[in-house]
């Protein structure tokens, strides 16, 4: 098989915010050793410390080494890159920060939009390793990352190409460094060169090491490693994984030792007891069936599974056709998701219910708790606003199908929404961040119904996508595909949360679908859907953007595809970008708010305009 690899190393930012990073220089060594031992022919170094460094990595000189590469070798069969560095995640999107960055916001690898890029390119099999945090970005600075892609745009006809990411952590959390031996080493790094190596038999299958199993035995191995360490309890560190190549795809060929010793027998790396300490926070099977001692275990005191293991379980027991399997699931996971559930972001409570319905129940409109509504203008009717102690209710006049609606809080963020013709959006935000929104019908019984039908799905994709762990296997992805179909009314919001759990799993064709039910059905079209379908051609210019469709993604991670998938997007839109806050649906700054109003009111021609001033 002809293969490449491509090693990224970045010990040091433009910010002295990101520490150095000692454990880059041996993560990037100890990869090019094992892909020399491959017969990799093509080994590729863009790195700041160690032999052949350069001064600093750049988005030219990574995405120029790819392209020379191409046309050198004409073509590949499987490529692989690996980065070793900070990261950082906005808007739910994973940023790889090189030298220049922050300071430079185009200086980061966009790993959603790249990923993306890969799909519809020419080589077959693309994986993606990343050692570097997931963190939250925390300043404006950070928070206006938006990165650039390193694989070249340059689509191909026919079916989508597998592309696997493996990350060294879950969304939220920090990779880490530690010390072993005298020397700072990339401890995700350390655990997976192990397993490629051939030395842990349990990630090896029939001679191979190929992604999905490496998936699973990264995930108990990492943490043992550090476990090993005899590290604080509180230092943590939980890999993850988005697969979409098939069971034979292989990554690794090595021979399995004969049999396992104690250092190579599935336990991690053996600890060095003289010199482990915390290093801190340096860096910034998928068809088995639910198990309910699984399940127990995460309603007893015992071995307790992770907010993010338990959206998985949840959602897959959901969509499942063993409703008392479901039943059970909701009973031992709910309280795991609402209690110890600590999200990368806020999220809204449960606990103050929104009436069922509208004031007319042939209307559109939404209804908001958790902020008070400033001002609302829709590109499709007037709008008529009710208020109570406990939420705004915000009624669209219009026969029109659908629409957009800008409402600006009172603390002069803002959102755009779709309305629907007979549907309600119902809105929450909590400590002035909106992370929930579905629709259901705006007649209360019909309502009520929707409720009872959708509830628990809608619970477990919102939480599964909170908690980055929205990577279905192929059983469910197919059961929410079925579920989709089958409904009478496809809820928007559960359309744009599975074409984004499709896209994560490079079932493109699946996106296509979804797409084509909303229209056919419903004579409805999300930005979201469209953009994830690839249908930008009718999306690129401003000129194209229909009133009904919106300018902008629903959900903030979205974003990072802008990009990648329009690269015609009006920029005086782009700039929008740098204005979403860390919320699940694209929630705007003051800034941000002010470019959208004036692009609804257009739209609106001035005249759908409700405001408290």
């Amino acid at each position: 098989m002809s293969r490449a690899i491509v090693l990224v190393g970045v010990s040091r930012t433009s910010s002295v915010d990101f520490p150095a990073l000692a454990g880059v220089e041996d993560a990037i060594q100890e990869m090019s050793q094992w892909a020399e031992a491959q017969a990799i022919s093509h080994i590729i170094k863009v790195t700041d410390v160690g032999v052949g460094s350069v001064g600093e990595v750049t988005i030219e000189l990574i995405s120029k080494a790819i392209s020379e590469l191409l046309s050198r070798v004409g073509f590949l069969q499987q490529l692989i890159i690996y980065f070793s560095g900070h990261g950082i995640v906005n808007a739910f999107n994973e940023y790889l920060l090189l030298s220049g960055a922050p300071s430079n916001a185009n200086e980061a690898i966009n790993v959603t939009g790249s990923v993306a890029l890969a799909q519809t390119w020419k080589i077959p099999h693309v994986v993606f390793f990343s050692d570097a945090c997931r963190s939250m970005g925390a300043t404006v600075q950070i928070g206006r990352i938006t990165g650039s892609q390193i694989i070249p745009n340059e689509p191909m006809p026919g079916p989508e190409k597998a592309v696997d990411v493996f990350y060294a952590t879950r969304l939220g959390t920090p990779a880490l460094e530690v010390i072993d031996g005298e020397r700072y080493v990339a401890v995700y790094t350390r655990v997976l060169v192990k397993a490629l190596k051939g030395e842990e038999p349990a990630a090896i299958d029939d001679g191979y090491v190929r992604p999905r199993p490496l998936k699973e035995w990264l995930a108990e191995a990492v943490p043992r490693y550090l476990n090993s360490k005899n590290l604080s309890a509180l230092i943590s560190q939980s890999p993850d994984a988005r697969i979409s190549s098939g069971d034979k795809d292989w990554i690794s060929k090595c021979n399995p030792p004969d049999s396992p010793t104690p250092s190579d027998s599935g336990q991690g790396v053996p600890a060095n007891t003289s010199t482990s300490r915390s290093a801190g926070d340096r860096r910034g099977s998928a068809n088995m069936p639910l198990s309910q001692r699984e399940l127990r275990s995460g309603a007893s005191a015992g071995p307790a599974i992770q907010p993010a293991k338990a959206a998985e379980m949840l959602l897959s027991a959901v969509l499942g056709n063993n409703q008392s399997e479901a039943a059970f699931a909701k009973l031992a996971l709910e309280p795991i998701l609402r209690e110890r559930a600590r999200a990368p972001i806020g999220e809204h409570t449960e606990s103050d219910p929104v009436p069922l319905g509208l004031v007319n129940g042939s209307s559109s409109g939404l209804q908001i708790t958790g902020a008070r509504v400033q001002e609302a203008t829709c590109t499709i009717g007037p709008v008529i606003h009710f208020a109570s102690v406990a939420n705004h209710t915000l009624v669209v006049e219009s026969d029109e199908g659908q629409g957009q609606i800008f409402i600006r809080f009172e603390d002069g963020s803002g959102v755009l929404l779709p309305v629907l013709r007979g549907h309600v959006g119902i809105v929450r935000l909590e400590k002035g961040v909106l992370n929930s929104v579905h629709y259901e019908s705006s007649n209360p019984s019909e309502a009520e119904r929707s409720r009872h039908e959708f509830e628990d799905l809608r619970f477990a994709m919102r939480k599964a996508v909170t908690l980055g762990s929205l990577a279905l296997d192929v059983k469910t992805a197919l059961n929410l595909a079925r579920r989709l179909h089958d409904a009478r009314f496809i809820d928007p919001a559960l359309a744009v949360y599975a074409v984004y759990a499709f896209q994560a799993i490079g079932r493109l064709r699946t996106i296509v679908d979804v797409r084509t039910e909303l229209i056919e059905k419903q004579e409805l079209r999300l930005f979201d859907v469209e953009l994830l379908a690839r249908k930008g051609d009718e999306v690129d210019t401003l000129s194209l953007v229909p009133p009904s469709l919106g300018p902008t993604p629903l959900l903030s991670q979205g974003w990072a595809f802008v990009d990648a998938l329009l690269p015609k997007y009006p920029d005086h839109l782009k700039q929008l970008r740098q204005h979403v806050g860390q919320s699940l649906w694209s929630h705007y700054d003051r800034e941000g708010a002010a470019i959208l109003e004036t692009w609804v009111r257009q739209s609106a021609a001035g005249q759908n305009h409700y405001s408290r001033a």
